[in-house]
């Protein structure tokens, strides 16, 4: 018995000796730009360096309106961390980007990680989505990444995974990381977003949610992971007082599930045919021309199709593409996030110039026939005009914030909106003389500024859709309200019907509204509810022989009767956002979706 009992002992001093014990700590949704969060989170450093964890990872909202300020502001924070820092981006990190996502990785060398330290393998992967707000996505070129990390594992590794966003309803395709974590016999996963500190469990994978550093009047706070033997234990730190909030046991479950991938489908009298994959994020509508489909996404990447999807030519330059391709005089231009503006012959994709504005580029560019004349908005601030002639450049500062959005040219002005509360009219020839002929707002809360809004009109009133709801008709000549509405639940989407009589509405939640605006009013005709959830996706209505298409946050392309709102058909293109549509012929949409698919949809 007692030599029974020495042998336990041994084992168990054994065991102890070289028991992988792993202490970290966690950080999430610090906000940097909202008052006082970079005194909690510099609370939390000062905090942290006396704890000495073996390193610290940062779930995402790392900034408010991820201005480049701020991303430097939070650098200069973080950087007195004592030891190793691991974070990825959140929402709030991507939604208002300047610089399109690009600074973050400028500044902290990537927006995702992976790395082993002793027997777990820690991931991080970005669920923010760029210029686009409501949910997460987990971008396709990640997942690409993502499986040539987990292809060289053992079932038996121990793996902690991080992301902004819950993997569940909350991210479009939370189904992708489930069913890869599934694989694996032991996971865990940590989220930030919600600033609490909460259980989960995601597709039967443990997992946890932080609280957020912010004190917001209480205490500023974070959590200590520390994983020993079998067991995780979550200790949240706070100005006040620690306390453990969940103690879990590590082990290998066959209760985690496996979600099927949905598939593209569609009404019988619709054909879908997917022709071409690009396999990385598409953030604009594809442009069409003669036979010919022109697109380009965020890696850099310039592709022309035919409608079949066989390439004709391809480019691929060191930025990323937010403007939708344009034509200019047999060329293809578009503008990029390293302030460059790209041209190409359309028919070959031979380069034939770049040209330089010193900002970010996101908004498309506008050419004007009559000043022969490229006018491109920069995230600077400034409208640029470019002469066609000699290729100068003549700059004005407008806003000093970004602009989103296509703009919209008519007559001798382009319409505008800017993250700086207000929405412009602007006129195509440059002058000495004010910059704007008008600008105007009703609401002057950053959050609801007019900047991803495609505005429409029908030459009187300019028409306008903004997050705070409002629909509003603006003067086309003196930038006056005339009419202002929140009773369309409207979030950014609108579209005007060929006899300009009309406008149509896609409401924040469900309901798609047709609206009389006729002698300077406004007046319901009809409204149809469809299975839309909160769809903040903006994104323009088209209409085309009587019918309207309309493109959403859950992957869905309906056609309505612009008559009645009779549901004509629809079409499911995979859990992405989908883009603005592209009217092609007399019955088919060319659309692309944020997973980087690029579709051919045929009215039979």
């Amino acid at each position: 018995m007692r030599r029974f009992l020495l042998i336990l002992i041994t084992i168990f001093i054994f065991k102890h000796s070289f028991a992988q014990n792993i202490r970290f700590a966690w950080i999430t949704d610090t906000h940097i730009g909202s008052p006082s969060a970079n005194i909690d989170l510099s609370n939390v450093i000062d905090d942290i360096n006396g704890k000495n964890p073996d390193f610290t990872i940062a779930t995402g909202d790392i900034t408010e309106r991820g201005f480049n300020s701020e991303l430097k502001e939070a650098k200069e924070i973080l950087l007195k961390l004592n030891r190793p820092l691991f974070l990825i981006l959140g929402n709030h990190d991507t939604k208002w980007s300047e610089s399109g996502c690009t600074k973050f990785k400028e500044l902290f060398g990537d927006d995702k990680f992976y790395f082993k330290y002793k027997d777990y393998v820690f991931i991080g992967l970005n669920t923010g989505i760029p210029l686009r707000g409501g949910g997460g996505h987990f971008a396709p070129q990640d997942l690409i990444w993502l499986d040539k990390k987990l292809s060289v594992l053992p079932i038996e590794s121990k793996i902690i995974f991080a992301c902004h966003h819950q993997p569940d309803n909350e991210v479009d395709n939370w189904y992708e990381i489930t069913n890869r974590l599934s694989k694996f016999n032991l996971a865990f996963i940590i989220v930030g977003h919600g600033h609490n500190n909460r259980r989960y469990n995601f597709a039967g994978i443990p997992g946890a949610m932080g609280r957020s550093t912010l004190s917001r009047n209480k205490s500023w706070g974070y959590n200590v992971i520390e994983i020993s033997d079998d067991k995780i234990n979550l200790t949240e730190i706070n100005s006040d007082t620690s306390f453990t909030w969940l103690d879990y046991n590590i082990q290998a479950t066959n209760e985690t599930s496996v979600t099927p991938i949905p598939k593209f489908e569609g009404s019988q009298d619709i054909s879908i045919n997917m022709i071409y994959d690009s396999k990385t994020t598409l953030a604009q509508a594809a442009t069409y021309k003669e036979n010919k489909i022109f697109f380009a996404d965020l890696e850099g990447n310039i592709f022309s199709t035919n409608l079949k999807g066989d390439f004709i030519w391809k480019q691929k330059e060191n930025t990323s593409f937010y403007s939708k391709p344009i034509f200019v005089k047999g060329q293809l231009v578009l503008g990029g996030t390293d302030g460059n503006l790209y041209f190409y012959n359309f028919k070959t994709g031979d380069f034939k110039r770049k040209i330089n504005v010193e900002a970010s580029i996101i908004s498309t560019p506008i050419f004007d026939k009559d000043s022969n004349q490229l006018i491109v908005f920069s995230n600077n601030g400034n409208v640029n005009y470019i002469s066609l002639r000699n290729f100068s450049v003549t700059s004005k500062n407008l806003s000093g914030k970004n602009f989103e959005s296509i703009p919209l040219k008519f007559g001798k002005n382009i319409f505008v909106g800017s993250w700086d509360n207000y929405f412009y009219s602007i006129p195509t020839k440059t002058s000495d003389e004010k910059i704007y002929s008008w600008k105007w707002t009703e609401n002057k809360n950053f959050y609801y500024s007019p900047a991803a809004s495609q505005p429409v009109t029908d030459g009187e009133m300019i028409y306008v859709s903004t997050p705070d709801k409002y629909v509003s008709a603006i003067d086309i000549n003196t930038g006056q309200t005339i009419w202002r509405t929140n009773e369309y639940n409207s979030w950014e989407s609108i579209g005007i019907s060929k006899d300009k009589t009309k406008l149509f509405v896609k409401g924040v939640s469900d309901t798609v509204y047709c609206i009389s605006i006729s002698n300077k009013s406004q007046k319901l005709l009809w409204k149809v509810d469809l299975d839309l959830g909160i769809d903040t996706n903006p994104t323009k209505i088209l209409e085309r022989n009587n019918k309207i298409y309309i493109s959403t946050k859950k992957g869905f392309v309906y056609s309505l009767s612009s008559a009645n709102g009779e549901i004509i058909w629809k079409a499911f293109l995979g859990t992405a956002r989908v883009n603005n549509l592209e009217l092609v012929d007399s019955n088919s949409i060319a659309a692309t979706n944020m997973d980087g698919k690029v579709f051919l949809i045929t009215e039979r």
